[in-house]
């Protein structure tokens, strides 16, 4: 509502009318305020001896808005559908969020969960965390603990990366270490179980290095069985590795032609939305670059509907030859990468190179003596326990 003229007089004789009325602003004679569609009459009336102009600026309410959209039943219903959907939304996971990882994307480890049961749209009463966090725990290789709690309609993943084996483990299985190849021992690092070998000893692969199994001996100095232990540690040895790398003097290279094409995908929850059906690429020989993007809502409010873009980019093969000279180069260059993968962990002691060309293919052989780790854990089963007892 809005009254123009003698607010003063005016607001007293609402007081005195007892009206119900509030947000009440005022610019200098005039003033602003909200009252229930019932109080208009009686306003009217209180207000008719102040001589002031009392004008109905607009209609508010759930109510009135039903009403002028009457003959549009279906934005009615769209609306109601609406919240209900919003309100039925709250028993479902939204979103999910992960924290610790290190070498592991956030996306590998969603995926990871998904099958446990913590995935966009999960139905949140049925979530057991305890149970899953434990199923999890058993049956992965790299993490080594993990938490999951619910803020509302958001998962927040917290985990712990094993790292390689200089992590110790908490798991009490009996195991041995045994031999991953031939070798001539350097050093032993051995922080639980029984040590085999000796530095200087040649060793086979498969050979036990550190036994989980030991003898119980008594006070007076008699063996009154065995005990099982989890071995934990590291045996270095020089060993002999051979690796090649061929490249043939006659074959065919991709070169792109730049010609591109876009695919999108959209998924609501877990749910996939193709509406115009799926498109597939027309290109005989193509890559494809996938990148997945999650929809925010005025840029902080994250939906649970996700793009997946895939873009495919054409090429072509053609034929190529090489003289011998650029073979040799390329082997070399693969040479190097595979060594640099191949050898990262491990102290080089000598390096031997030979090429040679035969029919068609430069053969690049590369002899390396190398000091590294072969020690390999190895669950101690009943079948073992009684072989090493015996």
């Amino acid at each position: 509502m809005r009254v123009e003229g003698y607010a003063e007089r005016a607001l007293t004789a609402m007081m005195r009318a007892e009206i119900n009325y509030w947000g009440l602003t005022r610019r200098e004679e005039t003033i602003f305020f909200y009252i229930p569609c019932k109080e208009k009459r009686r306003l009217c009336a209180a207000l008719a001896d102040c001589r002031c102009h009392v004008e109905q600026i607009r209609i508010c309410g759930a109510m009135n808005t039903a009403k002028r959209y009457k003959g549009r039943p279906g934005l009615i219903v769209g609306a109601l559908i609406f919240a209900s959907v919003l309100w039925a939304s709250t028993y479902f996971v939204w979103d999910i969020s992960v924290t610790g990882n290190h070498d592991l994307t956030e996306w590998q480890i969603i995926d990871s969960f998904a099958p446990y049961g913590v995935k966009y749209g999960a139905f949140i009463p049925a979530l057991d965390l305890d149970r899953l966090c434990h199923e999890y725990l058993i049956d992965s290789e790299d993490i080594g603990w993990v938490s999951v709690n619910l803020s509302g309609t958001c998962a927040n993943i917290v985990v712990r990366e094993r790292n390689d084996k200089g992590e110790v483990w908490q798991d009490a299985t009996p195991s041995n270490l045994i031999a991953t190849e031939d070798g001539q021992i350097t050093g032993l690092c051995v922080w639980s179980g029984e040590g085999k070998v000796s530095v200087g000893q040649v060793v086979t692969k498969g050979e036990v290095l550190v036994s989980g199994v030991s003898d119980r001996v008594e006070l007076d100095g008699t063996v009154s069985g065995y005990t099982l232990d989890r071995s934990y540690g590291s045996v270095y040895a020089q060993v002999y590795r051979e690796y090649t790398a061929e490249v043939p003097l006659h074959g065919q290279s991709q070169v792109y032609t730049g010609h591109e094409e876009t695919e999108k995908e959209y998924r609501f929850f877990t749910q996939e939305l193709n509406f115009l059906g799926k498109k597939r690429n027309s290109f005989a020989y193509s890559d494809q670059i996938v990148d997945y993007e999650r929809v925010m809502l005025f840029d902080f409010i994250k939906l649970p509907v996700f793009v997946t873009t895939t873009v495919y980019k054409e090429y072509e093969l053609v034929d190529y030859v090489l003289d011998e000279e650029q073979a040799k180069q390329m082997a070399e260059a693969k040479m190097m990468k595979l060594l640099a993968d191949e050898l990262k962990d491990c102290e080089l002691v000598s390096k031997t190179s030979e090429g040679e060309l035969q029919d068609g293919v430069y053969r690049l052989t590369c002899k390396v003596y190398c000091i590294a780790d072969i020690a390999k854990e190895i669950a101690i089963d009943d079948s073992e326990d009684s072989a090493e007892s015996s």
